[in-house]
């Protein structure tokens, strides 16, 4: 599991009779961000690590594996879903950018080292 976090988000998990997930997901989840017509793979970090129930809100933070792909997309209060495939399970609203251009750089120089 990460130890940063690029963006604080407040999400609301869809309940199983509106489409959402038939089960909690565990923290250190890795739906689809979706944004602008476009997927990025992220890992939502619950405070405290609790499970995120369908139905419910949670205050999260989320870190992507391609933070140099996204860097110039993503601004606090951008509203975005969260994906699995194209079901949609969670909504949810940027609330705070918070190491994402540091997390672009680390991975433009890991990048280029190769």
């Amino acid at each position: 599991m990460h130890d940063w976090s690029d963006i604080k988000a407040d999400v609301c998990f869809l309940a199983t009779g509106e489409g959402g997930r038939k089960g909690y997901a565990d923290s250190g989840y890795r739906p689809q961000f979706h944004l602008r017509g476009q997927d990025w793979i992220s890992v939502v970090v619950s405070p405290g690590n609790v499970r995120m129930e369908p139905g419910s809100k949670y205050s999260v933070s989320i870190s992507f594996l391609s933070p140099h792909l996204i860097i110039n997309t993503i601004k606090a209060g951008d509203e975005f879903n969260l994906r699995e495939g194209s079901r949609v399970v969670a909504t949810g609203v940027v609330t705070r950018i918070v190491d994402l251009e540091s997390s672009a750089e680390k991975m433009r120089a890991a990048i280029h080292a190769t």
